[in-house]
């Protein structure tokens, strides 16, 4: 076979004459996709779809103008790949060509069934260019978008030549690492404020690394306890170590025969339980030295929270609208939609909740 995209054969130090080769640095989707091994979804919770196909000669038949496509999509029309859920997939992909002198031919690049990994996308012409000069040339380009309901979040990067001197284009396999390589800024871990409301279960304040802090409105009860769920892009080996670093509040003893900070409830989250945590303030809680199952340790995530009980419609103060909003969803079911009316978290929106509001109206964040 040919690895280095010449099509008469030439050494891999031809990859810094473009005159050499007759494909392009990147790569097309054929409609050959496998489903991988997924953590909490199943291949009928995914649609994938290509768009964007590639023009001549990337797509020499004109009977067939789709084969080949720059775009790949998924959607999950359940609307069940949240946090802590892993999608891994195969998508065949072919080389792009685009040089008509001399006339090349899109071919295979790799396609194994079970191989589902990031750093299998193959072959010279998608990694850093690199022969007998002292000279790394940049890889592929490559961007996309993430759309969660109304928000969508761009990415975008190129990949990285992280081995320097003595890579050969001729195989990239556990060379490049794609997340690491890129030059985008990679998404930040995630972080909540979750409680739980009686029998209508679990329900999670987001807390933003970046931007507005997340308001915490709900009552601590007696401890004035809250817990936070840290959630990271792969699994959790070690737990780390957390710590206030901003604000008032402890970090819990754990259970007897427990830790905190704990595992789970998904491979991929850490659980900080706190106690005696102020209310009316800005609070910080830092999480360090946590480490994946290949052993390497995530940078710490400091977690803000602002906390302002009755604090309903987060604006940082709880005045009469609070009150009002309380009382209009008095007797509702406690939902996703309204759960942070439920102040004292126990369920059912009553009295208790409008009474918490009153006697916490007047209160700010500072």
């Amino acid at each position: 076979g040919n690895f280095n995209g010449n099509p008469t054969g030439n050494m891999p130090s031809d990859f810094l004459v473009p005159a050499n080769y007759s494909f392009t640095p990147g790569m097309v989707w054929t409609s050959k996709y496998i489903f991988g091994t997924s953590s909490g979804l199943v291949a009928g919770d995914v649609v994938h779809t290509r768009s964007n196909p590639a023009p001549f000669p990337s797509n020499p038949s004109p009977s067939n103008p789709t084969a080949h496509e720059w775009t790949l999509n998924f959607s999950f029309p359940n609307n069940n790949f949240t946090d802590g859920k892993f999608f891994r997939f195969n998508n065949e992909r072919l080389m792009w060509q685009d040089a008509t002198v001399p006339q090349g031919q899109t071919t295979p690049v790799l396609f194994r069934n079970g191989d589902y990994q990031a750093d299998s996308l193959g072959d010279g012409i998608l990694l850093p260019e690199y022969g007998d000069a002292p000279v790394i040339k940049p890889g592929m380009t490559f961007s996309g978008t993430i759309v969660d309901g109304a928000t969508t979040y761009p990415f975008s990067g190129r990949m990285t030549n992280k081995i320097g001197k003595g890579y050969s284009p001729q195989d990239g396999f556990g060379f490049i690492n794609i997340e690491a390589a890129t030059a985008a800024t990679l998404p930040v871990p995630g972080v909540a404020s979750r409680k739980t409301h009686g029998t209508a279960g679990d329900f999670d304040i987001q807390l933003p690394i970046n931007g507005p802090a997340g308001i915490e409105c709900r009552s601590g009860g007696a401890s004035n306890a809250y817990t936070l769920v840290f959630t990271f892009d792969r699994p959790v080996a070690s737990n780390g170590s957390a710590s206030v670093t901003q604000g008032t509040a402890t970090i819990a003893p754990p259970a007897p025969g427990g830790s905190n900070p704990s595992s789970g409830p998904n491979p991929n989250q850490v659980v900080v339980n706190l106690t005696g945590v102020a209310n009316a303030q800005h609070l910080i809680v830092t999480l360090s030295n946590v480490k994946d199952t290949s052993g390497n340790t995530f940078a710490p995530v400091a977690a803000r929270m602002d906390v302002l009980v009755a604090d309903t419609n987060a604006d940082g103060f709880v005045d009469s609208a609070d009150i009002t909003q309380t009382k209009s969803q008095s007797g509702s079911p406690v939902s996703s939609s309204n759960f942070r009316i439920d102040i004292n978290a126990d369920g059912f929106m009553d009295s208790g909740d409008i009474t918490a509001a009153k006697s916490h109206s007047g209160s700010a964040l500072p």
